[in-house]
């Protein structure tokens, strides 16, 4: 804008009365001025999104009764290791849990040779349970479900429980980081011991990763559905 500005300004009048001269060039100044700022608020914005992320950044944008779980997927690293190939073990799941104070709680969930296989069955049976042919069999008294919940019921005691129990204690609004997996499949149909879903026990949101936990409080809180 300011280019077409200055090539106007260098032109000159040319053609144009003096009146539609400085007319057009106030309108281009304006269109620049308005241009501008919008391009000064963006990179505003940006800079307060390009931020390092803190863990007491992170702790300041949880509501009081919020907690983040982050599930990764990791090596653990072998300091003894002599050669490139053992440097680092096979792949685990761990949760991380953040609450709006005190430290982080760490709780270690296993291997992903054990977990990913259960997973799977769990995320097939569930797209299984939602389509048209498990619908059919349905009406001719064909049940499936049962595997399904099964699958459900294993993977909150083997994954979400010792989160809860060490972890959770009486929070109610969990905003799940998932990684691995757990991206495929929807963590508030896991079934507990009592065959509640844990979308019935506490407030479910989804994040990318723990950073944009630090847009929480502007951004509406949707309530998952089982599936």
């Amino acid at each position: 804008m300011r280019g077409g500005l200055s090539a106007l300004v260098n032109r000159g009048l040319g053609q144009l009365t003096p009146e539609n001269y400085r007319a057009q060039v106030a309108k281009l100044e304006t269109e620049a001025d308005t241009l501008e700022g919008k391009l000064s608020a963006r990179s505003a914005e940006f800079r307060a999104q390009s931020q390092p992320v803190t863990l007491e950044g992170v702790q300041a944008a949880l509501p009081e009764d919020a907690a983040l779980v982050e599930l990764a997927v990791y090596r653990p690293f072998n300091l003894k290791a002599t050669k490139d190939s053992e440097k680092f073990g096979e792949p685990q799941y761990a949760a991380y849990v953040l609450h709006p104070k005190g430290g982080p709680c760490a709780v270690k969930l296993g291997a992903a040779t054990d977990i990913e296989p259960k997973v799977e069955a769990w995320r097939v049976g569930l797209d299984a349970k939602s389509g048209s042919v498990a619908r059919a069999k349905r009406l001719v008294g064909v049940r499936e479900e049962t595997d399904t919940a099964n699958s459900a019921r294993v993977l909150y005691t083997e994954i979400m429980a010792p989160i809860r129990d060490k972890c959770l204690g009486e929070t109610k609004t969990l905003s799940f980081s998932p990684d691995g997996a757990f991206n495929l499949v929807p963590l508030g149909a896991l079934i507990d011991d009592t065959g509640h879903y844990l979308i019935e026990e506490y407030h479910i949101t989804y994040l990318t990763n723990g950073g944009t936990c630090c847009a929480c409080r502007r951004r509406p809180r949707v309530k998952e559905k089982p599936w």
